[in-house]
């Protein structure tokens, strides 16, 4: 029966594995995205809250069929 280590064989994979150095620049990048993710997100949620509560509530926006017309064209 053959047994296979998990362990030893992700060691010597994470060892023989060529790695590159990641700069401050793109840690920042990395950082800056996921919180612009995070914010709009955010910003989507609210967004959708809004207009499906307080604007479906109010119907004082005009939607073109509520003009009065017996005025004439100028």
């Amino acid at each position: 029966m053959i047994k296979v280590n998990l362990l030893d064989y992700a060691k010597q994979y994470v060892e023989s594995m060529h790695t590159e150095e990641v700069t401050d620049l793109q840690i920042f990048g990395l950082v800056a995205s996921l919180v612009a993710c995070v914010f709009l997100a955010i910003y989507a949620a609210q967004l959708k809250k809004f207009l499906k509560g307080e604007l479906a509530l109010k119907k004082r926006y005009y939607y073109g069929g509520q003009m009065n017309r017996d005025t004439p064209i100028v």
